[in-house]
């Protein structure tokens, strides 16, 4: 068996046991060398509220194997000199273990929270980048720490699977942290979001873009939009996606504030006839209606994380809704696509991170059974990771859609050209950025795109001040009771 030897802190921290047991269970004998926790009084003081730093109750088995390690891991900051060495960065240099970690990205908006595993070489063996949007300080620290402490096991499957180092440089190590002084401006920077932010209710509006989806790989492309929704004062609709049988119908979410509850909603572009609400027998909040055909079934497999589960339905020939297999998953945002002989669902993990993961799942028909990828999640990295529509095909090349929520949750659109995806790989590439126009009636953002035939669907958000939003919001707080969802809205759903 393999021997990696994890250089490690004393007492020995939540994130490095994690990532310990996770080598561990990727086949290595793991060795743990007992070090010196890094910081003084004042980032002790810091670290002692991160839930990852704290020492751990249970120590994983350690091997006792005494040969030489194939591969020592600096999980401690160290910097030692050796020939195998994996050490985990900062994308500024600094070690991840040195005190005060992202501090000076924390106290900049739109600031991003990088972590590199990078080998002997220096090259860059994995990698994940989250926002500092929206997270206090120590948060940001104990979700980073949560998605580095996965970067080595990933790492060591690949070497297993014979995939090799991306080459790209890593960035030269530096010794130190953060500045703690940083901090100061980055709390004051993260009240006055939180305060914007509570008075500021998001209302989206979906369009119809009267070109289709591929013209948005063209960088200089303008898209002429009808608009298919109004705006509204405490509730919104968003998630539009064409049925793939149906020309004309599309279904979307809509979320009310003052129920604090998403439904499903359809109906026929240039119809008169109000917008109906779909039941699919499952009683909790529901959004991006993800609907493809694949081998001659209609599929649908829409976000209902708050289930903690992922659930893919069929049409049957009565036009009823199927359950056809369960995931005990809570999925963000589920795509479903066929790549070469396999079906391949991909999600964002909403217990690992609602915004900066994409995890896949394989199978050879709907109704599985459904295998994890070996390498989940396969990216993190909140600049395009969760999804933004169903992929598309152009030119023989599979696109996917995602979001870039580094300024702020649907800010804009990266689409994705998927170049391999096998059980114990995935590789993807940026193939244009999308975001709104500033002429908008919605010019704050951008979340789904998503063919309907020769046209597109979007959606655009709008972020201003509303009396009524603010008071659903406040609602809330208080504990005011939610009333259940109306069966049906007229929602206007023919261009204007």
């Amino acid at each position: 068996m393999p021997v990696i030897e994890l250089l490690v802190d004393d007492p020995l921290p939540r994130w490095q046991a994690d990532c310990a047991r996770r080598l561990a269970a990727a086949g290595a004998g793991v060795r743990l060398r007992d070090g010196t926790g890094q910081g003084g009084r004042s980032w002790r003081a810091v670290a002692g509220r991160v839930c990852q730093l704290k020492p751990t109750a249970a120590e994983p088995e350690a091997s006792t194997d005494t040969a030489p390690a194939d591969v020592v891991i600096d999980l401690a900051g160290r910097g030692e000199g050796s020939d195998r060495r994996w050490r985990l960065l900062c994308g500024d240099g600094r070690p991840l273990a040195a005190p005060f970690p992202f501090a000076d990205q924390w106290c900049r908006p739109g600031g991003l929270a990088t972590v590199l595993l990078v080998d002997e070489a220096g090259r860059v063996l994995r990698s994940a980048h989250l926002s500092v949007q929206g997270r206090f300080y120590t948060r940001l620290v104990d979700d980073t720490l949560k998605f580095a402490a996965l970067l080595p096991a990933l790492a060591w499957r690949d070497r297993l699977n014979g995939i090799a180092p991306s080459g790209l440089p890593g960035p030269g190590t530096r010794r130190g942290g953060g500045s703690p002084w940083a901090l100061i401006g980055g709390a004051r920077r993260y009240a006055r979001q939180r305060v914007v932010d509570a008075l500021s209710p998001v209302l989206w509006r979906i369009g119809l873009v009267l070109q289709p989806i591929h013209a948005f790989l063209d960088p200089t492309h303008r898209p002429r939009i009808d608009w298919l929704t109004r705006i509204e004062a405490a509730a919104y609709c968003a998630d539009p996606i064409a049925h793939p049988c149906h020309p004309g119908e599309i279904w979307w979410e809509r979320y009310d504030y003052l129920t604090h509850h998403g439904v499903l909603q359809r109906a026929r572009l240039g119809s008169a006839v109000p917008a109906e609400t779909v039941d699919l027998g499952v009683s909790c909040h529901m959004s991006f209606p993800g609907m493809v055909k694949l081998d001659g079934q209609t599929l649908l497999i829409p976000e209902m994380s708050e289930s903690g589960t992922t659930r893919l339905f069929s049409l049957d020939r009565e036009g009823h809704w199927e359950c056809l297999a369960i995931l005990p998953v809570p999925g963000v945002d589920p795509v479903l696509f066929r790549w070469e002989d396999r079906l391949w669902l991909g999600l964002t993990r909403a217990d690992l991170d609602k915004r900066s993961n994409f995890c896949l799942w394989y199978a050879t028909s709907p109704s599985g059974p459904w295998t994890e990828h070996e390498a989940n999640p396969v990216k993190i990295d909140v600049r395009s990771a969760r999804s933004a529509g169903p992929l598309f095909r152009h030119d023989g090349t599979l696109y996917r859609p995602a979001q870039d929520c580094t300024l702020s949750y649907g800010k804009r659109v990266v689409i994705n050209r998927v170049i391999d995806c096998t059980p114990t790989r995935f590789r993807e590439e940026v193939a244009a950025v999308v975001g709104p126009q500033p002429d908008w009636s919605t010019p704050h953002g951008l979340h789904t795109l998503a063919a309907c035939g020769e046209h597109t669907l979007i959606d655009a958000k709008l972020t201003v001040v509303s009396t009524a939003g603010l008071a659903a919001k406040l609602g809330r707080r208080v504990g005011r009771p939610t009333r259940p969802p109306a069966s049906s809205h007229r929602s206007p759903v023919h261009p204007r």
